[in-house]
């Protein structure tokens, strides 16, 4: 699915990871071989992190627990979609492409 978004500049692509950027199962993995893992550098907020892709898309990174194997909170869920919306209307994006997110073991 990225190859279809990779250069248009109106896109931000979204998945959910832990503070530590673990990336190890599910969707983050995807991310991690095809984007890199977000360093600390790249936080915008305290719940969000930002990479943006050459010529292409915004890969938004929502921090919604503190290390991989713990548990995500409805806050920060809450925060992180928070963050995203402002980071994303500030750039004038147009599409937000994600997985479903939230869904806790």
């Amino acid at each position: 699915i990225f190859e279809h978004y990779i250069n248009d500049t109106t896109v931000g692509l979204a998945h959910t990871v832990s503070r530590d950027f673990h990336m190890s199962e599910g969707v983050a993995v995807v991310f991690r071989e095809k984007f890199g893992r977000p360093q600390e550098s790249t936080l915008l907020y305290k719940n969000l992190a930002r990479q943006k892709v050459s010529k292409g898309p915004f890969v938004y990174s929502l921090v919604t627990k503190e290390v991989y194997f713990g548990k995500p909170t409805k806050g920060d869920y809450d925060e992180a979609f928070r963050q995203l919306e402002l980071d994303f209307q500030a750039n004038g994006l147009k599409e937000l492409v994600c997985s479903a997110m939230g869904c806790v073991r």
